[in-house]
């Protein structure tokens, strides 16, 4: 057995057991009772899948502009530092 096949977990099988060796999905609810999450309805705004292109654009492009312009400024801020103290 290799170091990378012994670290490996079976994903087949739950993780959580009861002290009684009952599988548990969640803290004291049997697996089969597990409660599906679901929106309201198609058109609930909260559901991702409904938002416009457009409103879906403009947070990839938020996201995007704050990772890109993260690594600038705090590059610069880190050669500022030094004159500072």
């Amino acid at each position: 057995m290799t170091a990378s096949t012994a670290l490996a977990a079976d994903e087949s099988q739950p993780l959580l057991t009861d002290t009684n060796g009952t599988t548990t999905a969640y803290v004291g609810l049997p697996v089969d009772s597990r409660a599906m999450v679901a929106w309201d309805s198609e058109a609930d705004l909260d559901n991702p899948r409904s938002w416009s292109t457009q409103e879906k654009c403009s947070i990839v492009a938020i996201l995007t502009a704050v990772t890109v312009l993260s690594y600038p400024t705090i590059s610069l801020l880190l050669m500022v530092v030094p004159y500072l103290v």
